[in-house]
């Protein structure tokens, strides 16, 4: 589905408590690796982790700040909350 929409002209994106894209243990980590591990990274046009915002869910910065990366506003948009185990 989400090739589809991506194909389809359509602008995703993550927002995540977890980091985006860090080093632990001398190992890269985060949203960013995991997405790369399952070849999904290039569907997403903008990915938020905690690391870039001050408040986490369910307080709306990061909604708010991926819409603003995206050049989209609350109206025209669509949100889904999906948890994978990745």
């Amino acid at each position: 589905m989400l090739e589809k929409l991506h194909s389809d002209g359509f602008k995703l994106g993550i927002v995540s408590q977890k980091g985006r894209d860090f080093e632990f243990e001398g190992y890269r980590a985060g949203v960013v690796v995991e997405l790369r591990k399952l070849s999904m990274l290039s569907l997403f046009s903008v990915i938020i982790g905690f690391e870039d915002v001050t408040r986490l869910k369910p307080d709306p910065e990061g909604i708010n700040l991926a819409l603003s990366k995206l050049k989209s506003s609350r109206r025209r948009h669509y949100l889904s909350e999906i948890v994978l185990p990745i």
